[in-house]
């Protein structure tokens, strides 16, 4: 969880039993809810992904970080978004990945748990080159 945003959430149009409701929200509450990234992060029509991917496929990442940040964090946010997308698309009711510190791939990670480390392999499957960004 990322201790440094706060903000209010109102949330419209639910049909589900009370009790049920208020067990969701005190869950929300003590666990937080998944957060994707959005669009800006991106860069002007995702161009910083492109530029990402041009670095990442150049084979330059390796040892030569150094100005290329901005693109970097992009693909890993890009990657992250993929990641708890396929997590929550799997897990429907029940979003097993609350109240865990997620940081999935890339430099900086702290060791992984087993739940985490599924998420990735399933899901980046196809990206094995971005594993490195």
């Amino acid at each position: 969880m990322h201790a440094g945003n706060s903000f209010n959430t109102l949330i419209g149009n639910i049909s589900a039993p009370q009790e049920k409701l208020e067990q969701r929200l005190k869950m929300i509450d003590h666990l937080g809810f998944p957060n994707y990234f959005a669009q800006q992060r991106f860069g002007f029509n995702g161009g910083n992904l492109f530029k990402a991917e041009r670095l990442i496929n150049s084979g330059r990442l390796r040892g030569n970080r150094r100005g290329h940040g901005i693109f970097l964090s992009a693909a890993r946010s890009w990657l992250f978004n993929l990641v708890l997308a396929k997590h929550i698309s799997s897990n429907h009711d029940e979003i097993i990945l609350f109240g865990l510190d997620l940081i999935f791939v890339g430099k900086g990670r702290s060791k992984p748990n087993q739940v985490v480390t599924s998420a990735e392999r399933e899901t980046l499957v196809d990206w094995p080159a971005w594993r490195y960004a």
